[in-house]
């Protein structure tokens, strides 16, 4: 058996290798011809590796266009290539082996089937720019937002913990910061809140900046906003002093008349003023009006504060007029006579009785003459001329006479031949003095005054 098998094979032996040969030749054809070599781009992204080689030097890099992807071409038998994907490569960009500052070579490695897969794309690289970087620390500015809730206010905002936030970047773009804002929400809020808001960059015009280059040593800080009661109260002044002889203080105005102010409820209950005390505005000796600005703050009440500073200076005005003095012609029928004796008749010379009184402009530009009622006695006089003090019914608040105002008067007794004679003489409404009237004096003159002039012994002051 075994030689027999020996036989077989070794039997025309050439010829079965040469159809071996001829077998796996065209097998090979075969295969080449259902799955040849092929090529395809892949895109996969880029790693980068070695970073502080750049920032260690000082300075700040980007991709370019902000793509940090790579695309290349890749080579390998049909049936590899389609099991191939993206994921199937790793791209990786060596920041230490950086030419030009502007470029990074990148190398290609797959991560399976290593040994059927060739690269093609030769010379590949990462674009980068790169400049220096910039360190900067700022102050946190805290700020809020919104219209709080009814008769509330915002008493104070402040960072709660650390307040300075370190930013390091390109020095394009840390130059430009001018400063850092957190900005609480407080619209509609009636107590006091806290939040975490994310810092806001601004420069120097207001406008935001893109943080998106930058490093910030905090992403968000914790800010609270104080809210207070508000409330609106009068202004007052005390006014000191005594103005020259002849001015009065006739008017006090302030602007603003009333300021808003904030504060715990229970405090601001008792409030309902802010007076600037004695001796701040003197009007001591003065001869017109008086302008003041007086910061108020000074006098507010512990535990109140103003709304806004710009209410802080409040301006005084202290009006001064000149008291004048002005002639008035009075009516003599306006002159009642008390006191007159029943034998007597009482009459004014004149049709009208001088006097003087004195007031404020726009006070005498009101009062006619025709308006002034007044009255005189003649209690104890006898017949012929007599001085008679008047007395002027006034308005004590707005005028005053300008010293003793006296009148002439005649007493003609009932009987006497002239007491018809209504020519030269007025009488006022008499009202009679029946007691005494036959022990007056007679020695005074029975004659009748002729002349018309005005008897009033006055003297403007």
């Amino acid at each position: 058996m075994l030689k027999k098998a020996i036989k077989l094979v070794t039997n025309n032996f050439g010829f079965k290798v040469l159809a071996l040969f001829f077998a796996v030749v065209l097998w090979l054809v075969v295969l080449n011809i259902d799955d040849p070599t092929k090529s395809r781009t892949f895109t996969t992204s880029v790693s980068l590796e070695n970073e502080e080689a750049i920032t260690n030097m000082g300075k700040y890099y980007e991709i370019m266009d902000g793509r940090n992807t790579i695309s290349f071409k890749v080579s390998a038998k049909r049936s590899i290539l389609n099991m191939l994907s993206n994921s199937d490569f790793r791209a990786v960009a060596d920041m230490s082996r950086i030419e030009d500052n502007s470029r990074v070579p990148v190398e290609i490695t797959p991560t399976r089937y290593t040994s059927s897969i060739e690269i093609q794309s030769k010379d590949l690289y990462l674009d980068v720019s790169v400049e220096d970087s910039q360190t900067k620390q700022l102050v946190i500015n805290a700020a809020s937002a919104g219209t709080p809730g009814d008769d509330c206010a915002v008493d104070s905002v402040s960072i709660m913990g650390s307040n300075v936030l370190k930013i390091s970047g390109p020095e394009s773009v840390v130059s430009t910061i001018d400063r850092v804002v957190a900005t609480i929400n407080v619209e509609g809020v009636t107590t006091s809140i806290t939040d975490s808001v994310i810092p806001t960059l601004l420069d120097q015009y207001g406008g935001t900046i893109d943080t998106t280059k930058l490093t910030l040593s905090m992403q968000t800080v914790n800010i609270k906003a104080e809210i207070k009661d508000i409330k609106y109260i009068d202004v007052k002044a005390v006014i000191t002093g005594t103005p020259a002889e002849g001015y009065v203080n006739t008017a006090v105005a302030y602007s603003p008349e009333r300021v808003a102010v904030k504060g715990a409820a229970a405090v601001l209950n008792t409030v309902n003023t802010i007076e600037i005390p004695e001796g701040i505005i003197s009007i001591d000796g003065a001869t017109e009006t008086i302008e003041q600005s007086v910061n108020i703050s000074t006098y507010l009440p512990d535990g109140i504060s103003l709304m806004s500073d710009e209410d802080k200076q409040v301006t005084v005005t202290v009006v001064l007029e000149k008291i004048e003095t002005r002639m008035f012609e009075v009516p003599a029928e306006n002159i009642t006579v008390n006191n007159v004796p029943t034998a007597y008749n009482a009459v004014f010379p004149e049709d009208a009785v001088k006097v003087y009184i004195r007031g404020l402009k726009n006070d005498l530009d009101r009062l006619s003459a025709e308006d002034i009622k007044g009255s005189v006695s003649v209690s104890g006089m006898g017949q012929g001329d007599n001085t008679v003090v008047v007395d002027l019914e006034l308005d004590e608040e707005l005028y005053s006479t300008n010293g003793e105002q006296t009148a002439t008067i005649y007493l003609e007794p009932k009987n006497s031949q002239n007491a018809g004679n209504g020519s030269n003489t007025n009488s006022g409404s008499n009202n009679n003095d029946n007691s005494g009237s036959e022990n007056q004096n007679q020695n005074n003159s029975n004659k009748k005054p002729e002349g018309n002039g005005n008897h009033l012994d006055n003297t403007e002051e």
